[in-house]
């Protein structure tokens, strides 16, 4: 792995509403991650995830 700095893209539309609430940023998270496959919602996903 390099040490080159990592560019993260962020949408206009999340830093034109100004502040978010915690409620907010925590649903942005769990929506990201799962259009990103990234969220393991359930038994059995979690069981599969971690295989």
């Amino acid at each position: 792995m390099s040490d080159a700095p990592i560019e993260v893209e962020v949408a206009a539309d999340t830093t034109a509403r100004g502040q978010m609430s915690v409620e907010e940023a925590l649903q942005d998270v769990l929506k990201r991650a799962l259009v990103h496959d990234g969220l393991a919602r359930g038994l059995r996903e979690c069981a599969k995830a971690l295989d």
